[in-house]
């Protein structure tokens, strides 16, 4: 019988002649399905299950959470990956009449006539205390920047492989996972292949501005929309859709003709500016991650209005995960208490004079053929003053869809799981 140590040790002795890439990515999967699953011992108290590991770990399991996380066909469908059991129709007091562990699974009947079964590699991964990392992307590592990555600028992708190579896709949503943004160049100059690129990412989101638009400077009775974006003037560092309620996730900004002088595209990272903030003043940040301020866009037949804080902190992992200011959207600051008021302008301004540093610009110039793609929740973008016509196409993209889109490639092109 060939077992599972025969093929390592052939695996080990072969290595040699297997690329040093593919030959960890063969012991990462292998080391990680067999290490720390086995469950040596367990003992049942009066609300939990404790269950000994192999690796001398030890984790307790409520017996009402193993009920509810019953994986058998009735409790849960591995089709949709959706539960079917309603746990309310659990009871509260539910406790196992016998457990019992056979080949590599634990099976418990329980006091409502229920027989649920687990594996011991499922228990282990999923025993408590451990944040919902998962969920996210975190071990791709966020590089925070301020101007010096003028002369460090993640490499751009060509159009052409984004469309027809996955690996290359899976590159640009990487660079715009570390450095909150990433470019695409030799993109032809037509709102068709804004589409192409956002529908590989996930969609474009519609709002009144559009699916995919195009911004040409106007004079101000001729603007589409009441935006200064349709104008020649400087617009200040600032994150969009503060006024609504599920900011945008990803933005897309398309080079097609700038026929004057100006109109550098300026960024800066809103996340590092806030970490930034934390190392000096952490009490700002708390108190602008719990203080929510109004937002409003308006104009004829349109009112679109949101409250929000200013920065938001995940809740398990205490990073921040979004930034969201915009200083000319910022509706009238009538919510908060007179107490409060300048308390959150010391906050707030003590913040702005981080972003609007130089020390925190990122200066670049968009030509036809360059398309930018910005993480709206992490990276403010603004813009120089502008002489002469300059058209720019776009969109937007939900960050639901663009954290799906490279999960799923991760699982695919990295042996990483999404799931």
């Amino acid at each position: 019988m060939y077992t599972l140590n025969m093929f390592l040790k052939n695996l080990r002795i072969y290595s040699c002649l297997i690329p040093n890439k593919v030959c960890k990515r063969l012991f990462s999967l292998t080391f990680i399905k067999q290490v720390n699953t086995c469950v040596t011992n367990w003992e049942l108290s009066k609300k939990y299950l404790l269950l000994n590991f192999s690796d001398h770990e030890e984790h307790k399991y409520h017996y009402l959470w193993l009920r509810d996380h019953c994986r058998c066909s009735k409790c849960y469908s591995n089709t949709t990956h959706a539960r079917i059991q309603q746990t309310h129709k659990i009871p509260a007091n539910i406790y196992p009449l016998h457990v019992s562990l056979n080949n590599g699974c634990l099976r418990i009947e329980w006091s409502d006539n229920h027989i649920s079964i687990y594996s011991e590699s499922w228990l282990f991964q999923n025993h408590y205390n451990k944040s919902l990392e998962p969920f996210l992307i975190s071990d791709i590592k966020c590089r925070y920047w301020g101007k010096e990555i003028q002369t460090n600028v993640p490499e751009s992708i060509h159009f052409e492989n984004v469309c027809k190579e996955k690996e290359d896709l899976l590159k640009l949503l990487e660079n715009v996972a570390i450095y909150g943004f990433a470019i695409v160049k030799n993109t032809p100059t037509t709102l068709e292949s804004v589409r192409t690129i956002s529908n590989l990412i996930g969609y474009p989101r519609k709002t009144f501005y559009g699916d995919v638009w195009l911004t040409t400077n106007r004079s101000e009775e001729d603007m589409d929309h009441a935006d200064l974006a349709y104008s020649n003037v400087a617009l200040p560092c600032h994150t969009d859709g503060t006024y609504f309620l599920d900011s945008p996730g990803l933005q897309m900004f398309h080079c097609h003709e700038h026929t004057g002088t100006g109109g550098e595209t300026v960024l800066v990272d809103g996340i590092g500016a806030a970490e930034k903030l934390k190392l000096t003043n952490p009490n700002a940040v708390e108190y602008l991650a719990k203080t929510w301020i109004p937002a409003t866009y308006y104009e004829k037949d349109r009112c679109s209005k949101a409250l929000g804080p200013i920065i938001k902190i995940n809740p398990y992992s205490k990073e921040i995960y979004q930034v969201r200011i915009n200083d000319g959207d910022r509706d009238v600051l009538n919510c908060l208490s007179f107490d409060e008021i300048e308390k959150f302008y010391n906050h707030y301004i003590a913040f702005l004079d981080i972003i609007y540093s130089k020390e925190q610009e990122f200066r670049l110039k968009l030509t036809p053929g360059n398309l930018l793609i910005v993480n709206n929740w992490r990276v403010l973008h603004g813009r120089t003053s502008f002489s002469g016509k300059r058209s720019l196409s776009g969109c937007y993209i939900n960050m639901d869809d663009y954290l799906s889109t490279i999960r799923v490639l991760r699982e695919h092109l990295r042996g990483i799981p999404s799931k």
